[in-house]
């Protein structure tokens, strides 16, 4: 199997179809963190054993699970964690910000629309992503209430004070839809 190989299952109708049947059966809540469409999550149809390992099992609904981006960019290509039959990690999600950034100087700086954004950031951290958290500035506009515009300028400000770091440049074309990942600061 290669590189090709994989691009074309993605692309195919056969793949759509069955990605739509496992929506249809789970529905679109993340199995792993339990966030949803409409607060903010990306969802993804993810394989519970990975298609370069299991290459035969691409089709098979018994082998599909929902997971937001965060959780599937976390869970990897490596493992075969099975999230369907698991409670989500969190009954009810939280954002959780440590004390020692609430108490920094710098945070009681930062505007009210670059808080919004870092809790924006946050929700999509789950503990084994960092620096892999991705986040459009048009994911984070519907996420904070405001335009593109101010969300973006808000992100440029966490970067500013150092709350955040770019770790990989979103690229936005018909052939390409990839929202910029980032790196948070923890403490």
């Amino acid at each position: 199997m290669t590189e090709d190989d994989i691009s074309a299952f993605y692309t195919s109708w056969k793949w759509h179809t069955v990605r739509m049947k496992a929506i249809l059966k789970y529905g679109t809540e993340c199995m792993c963190c339990g966030i949803t469409k409409s607060r903010g999550g990306v969802i993804h149809v993810d394989h519970v054993k990975p298609i370069r390992t299991h290459w035969t099992e691409r089709f098979n609904l018994e082998n599909l699970q929902i997971l937001c981006e965060s959780c599937n960019k976390g869970k990897g290509s490596w493992s075969e964690q099975d999230f369907r039959n698991a409670p989500p990690t969190a009954a009810t999600p939280f954002v959780m910000i440590p004390y020692s950034v609430i108490l920094s100087e710098d945070f009681t700086k930062i505007s009210g629309n670059a808080t919004k954004a870092y809790i924006a950031l946050r929700s999509r951290f789950n503990g084994s992503n960092n620096g892999l958290i991705a986040l459009s500035s048009r994911d984070a506009a519907s996420m904070m209430g405001v335009s593109i515009a101010t969300a973006a300028r808000a992100i440029n400000e966490l970067e500013k004070f150092g709350f955040v770091e770019k770790t990989k440049v979103g690229t936005f074309s018909i052939k390409n839809r990839e929202a910029t990942e980032y790196r948070l600061k923890l403490s």
